[in-house]
């Protein structure tokens, strides 16, 4: 499978349903083994345009969790949307991951698994 990332999830989320008064300008993805102390790294940012984003560099058969980190002109977001499910990196299979944010009653931005292919 020449050219084929096997270690690639790709994430597609929707905008904050609050911006906090300032509008996004750019979202930070971040990965974690799932399991461990689950300490996240970043692995990209994209302009507040960009809703989707493919994860690169993941070890084919380790499971993951995943969070988008929304930012504007005051700083980085304190909530993320987080999939804290653990998803499979693929071997040989790809996976998206359709995120849809809600705000909860604690006024958090969280999640919700739409597909996994």
């Amino acid at each position: 499978m020449a050219g084929t990332d096997l270690g690639m999830v790709t994430l597609e989320w929707t905008t904050p349903a609050s911006d906090g008064g300032f509008p996004v300008s750019a979202y930070h993805i971040q990965a974690a083994e799932a399991g461990s102390s689950q300490q996240f790294r970043d692995f990209g940012k994209v302009d507040a345009k960009t809703l989707k984003y493919e994860v690169r560099g993941l070890v084919p058969g380790k499971d993951y969790v995943f969070r988008i980190k929304a930012e504007n002109p005051v700083g980085m977001s304190d909530k993320a949307a987080e999939l804290v499910k653990p998803v499979k990196a693929g071997h040989p299979s790809k996976f998206v991951i359709k995120l849809q944010n809600t705000l909860d009653k604690q006024n958090k931005w969280r999640v919700k698994l739409l597909s996994h292919n």
